[in-house]
């Protein structure tokens, strides 16, 4: 078997050589096998009043993201776009201990590269968010639209 360079390639484009699998959004694949870790910790989220939320950007898209709400005092509104979580398409995650139950986390299963984070308090930040997701091998540029201004998006 001899090896194929991009040279050779390049001279017969329609030939199975092409062929390159790779990890792609409609692949299923990438969301069959355990996710690549990722963690982030005590954040502290803007207050409603903010200009900008806070972005979090992820390395590659996702298969899973569990947010947690560590606060002791303040909701947080996550979604996928900026506008999103300022409008009125958000989820709203409660601070721990609002009720005694676990309502203090979501987990989401969407492919994204970012979520978008600000207190439903006007005037306070929210403090110890913590973010644990499972990353594809799919790389970001993959998302060829963004979310923002879609249906239900914002």
């Amino acid at each position: 078997m001899s090896y194929i360079t991009p040279e050779i390639e390049s001279q017969d484009p329609g030939s199975n050589y092409n062929f390159r699998y790779k990890a792609a959004l409609n692949n299923t694949g990438p969301y069959m096998v355990s996710g690549i870790p990722y963690v982030t910790g005590n954040l502290t989220v803007p207050s409603g009043n903010t200009v900008a939320p806070l972005e979090i950007t992820f390395p590659s898209v996702t298969q899973r993201i569990h947010i947690h709400n560590n606060s002791a005092s303040y909701r947080i509104k996550v979604g996928f776009s900026a506008a999103g979580v300022k409008g009125t398409n958000y989820w709203l995650v409660e601070n721990h201990g609002t009720n005694g139950k676990n309502t203090d986390y979501i987990e989401l299963r969407v492919k994204t590269d970012k979520i978008f984070l600000i207190s439903d308090d006007a005037t306070h930040d929210s403090t110890g968010i913590y973010i644990a997701a499972e990353l594809t091998g799919i790389t970001d540029y993959a998302l060829t639209t963004a979310y923002s201004g879609s249906a239900g998006i914002g």
